[in-house]
């Protein structure tokens, strides 16, 4: 079965750039000039724009064959905010609200005024928090939703364009993890750029520059120039930033939709580092020849749900949904909810919920046959009792020894009845009891001797060690006070162990029932 194919759409400043992929393969793309400006001539002349610029994407949609009307919009790095900053380590609960507040200290404008989103980094050796706060005005955001929603466009995410561009570096096998990477992307057709450091695929640095300024017309010389000049700027004070006189960088990846390795040779002389050259037009199979920096971005937009990335920025998440008569529409709250849940975390949880309850349905089962079996063959044997040959060569001696036996088997019958184990209470105890953040890896039922020996294997994470901690021994306290666990004398903590699994920390416990 194809995949559904993926709208991905750059608003550079100077042209709109629509790239239509499926599979990871380049359908179709068109680059079309942008038409806004800022809010010089009124509001009426913005209007007058937005529908020009409506009616021109709807008639390049039609003429390019672009079938998808689902779409990913990458706004530009000159139209956001991006700041790093630190906080301290907080409940998860509380994250957000010390975000929002600490963040003033570094940003221009007021909270109201920005649609933002944020990403966080634990790092539990020095107890810190390190924040990625990426904002948009509220008037440009807005502007760029009225423009393709009246264009029949149904906006599924909204993201920072040097994401988009990572996103296709990772595609590309130009970048991966556990390196220290400065990614420099050039475009010099429109004279701007983007520096982005980025450590283990996650952005530690980011800014954007201006290689020509307007009305300017500059050498290439002077464009080399600056660009050097601008990388030793950002790599300094990157410096500071992390507090270090070197950066152990892997390299520098110079990115471009032209041919750039006289400009990387010209680098690696002035700044003394590994340039790596990168153009993306060599590296996938591009229909035709006008493949600009924008639908590089474009094209890394429409692989958001191709090409799995750690970071994770949508600020359509901070957009309200617009009001009906009614209220407002529950469908896009559904989606909007929807992008928020990692949906292969999601899926593994439901097998294993699953898993649990099928295995806890056939131990009952199996019990269920064992006493059916049981009882037939008690019925048999009595039955068999009936059908002695002669009454009469039983004497008293001989019923008193076959009465003994019989109350022997009934006092092991009724000794089964009454110690025997549910299994499915238990199963249910355990989802009900199940702290958020805490999930069950395995359920081992071992018998030593006459005893039954109960084990739970599981994992807490929540990125924060104390409250993994708490929710583990809260959840041993609840499965002692529960009644289907009553019938096992000793019920402790065996083990509790921290680790990291797939660049997430976790609390690893076992639960031993006895």
């Amino acid at each position: 079965m194809l995949k559904k194919q993926q709208l991905g759409i750059h608003f550079s400043s100077n042209f709109i750039n629509i790239l239509e992929q499926q599979s990871l393969k380049v359908l179709n793309f068109s680059k079309l000039p942008c038409m806004l400006q800022e809010k010089k001539s009124g509001l009426s002349q913005t209007v007058v724009d937005e529908v020009k610029i409506v009616s021109l994407i709807k008639e390049r949609l039609l003429d390019s064959n672009i079938i998808s009307r689902d779409v990913v919009l990458t706004l530009p790095s000159n139209d956001l905010i991006v700041r790093f900053f630190e906080i301290p380590f907080v409940p998860r609960g509380e994250i957000a609200s010390t975000v929002s507040f600490e963040v003033k200290r570094y940003i221009p404008f007021r909270l109201e005024e920005l649609i933002y989103d944020f990403q966080t980094k634990h790092d539990r050796k020095t107890r810190k928090i390190t924040v990625l706060f990426i904002a948009v005005k509220k008037e440009i955001i807005n502007r760029h939703i009225s423009i393709l929603e009246q264009a029949d466009l149904n906006i599924l995410a909204i993201e920072p364009s040097f994401l988009s561009t990572l996103r296709v570096l990772k595609f590309i096998k130009a970048i991966s993890a556990k390196e220290l990477v400065v990614v420099v992307d050039v475009d010099f057709e429109a004279g701007l750029g983007d520096i982005t450091v980025i450590e283990n695929l996650y952005p530690r640095f980011s800014r954007d520059f201006n290689l020509i300024m307007p009305d300017e017309t500059p050498s290439h010389e002077t464009i080399i120039t600056k660009l050097i000049n601008e990388v030793r700027i950002s790599l300094d004070y990157c410096r500071r930033q992390f507090k270090s006189e070197t950066l152990d960088i892997d390299r520098i990846v110079l990115l471009s939709a032209i041919d750039v390795a006289g400009h990387a040779e010209t680098l690696n002389k002035e700044l003394e580092l590994l340039i790596v050259p990168v153009n993306i037009q060599d590296r996938i199979d591009i229909p035709g020849e006008d493949f600009g920096s924008g639908l590089i971005k474009a094209y890394g937009a429409s692989l958001k749900d191709a090409v799995d990335f750690p970071l994770r920025i949508d600020l359509l998440k901070g957009v309200a949904p617009a009001p009906t008569e009614g209220g407002f529409e529950l469908e896009s709250i559904i989606k909007k909810i929807a992008r928020g849940i990692d949906r292969e975390l999601l899926v593994k949880n439901i097998l294993i919920f699953c898993g649990i309850v099928f295995m806890g349905f056939l131990l009952g089962l199996r019990e269920v046959n064992m006493a059916k079996n049981i009882h037939i063959r008690l019925k048999n044997k009595r039955e068999n009792v009936a059908v002695l040959e002669s009454l009469r060569t039983i004497n008293r001696s001989s019923l008193r020894k076959l009465k003994k036996q019989y109350k022997e088997k009934i006092t092991i019958v009724e000794n089964m009845k009454e110690h025997r184990v549910y299994i499915t209470p238990k199963f249910s105890s355990i989802a009900a009891l199940r702290r958020k953040g805490a999930w069950m890896n395995s359920l081992n039922f071992k018998k030593v001797g006459e005893d039954l020996r109960f084990i739970l294997s599981g994992f807490v994470s929540l990125n924060d060690e104390e409250e993994e901690f708490n929710v583990v021994n809260q959840f041993l306290a609840d499965l002692k006070k529960e009644e289907s666990f009553a019938d096992f004398k000793n019920i402790s903590l065996a083990s509790l162990s921290y680790e990291v699994v797939d660049g997430h920390d976790i609390t690893k416990f076992e639960i031993l029932c006895e």
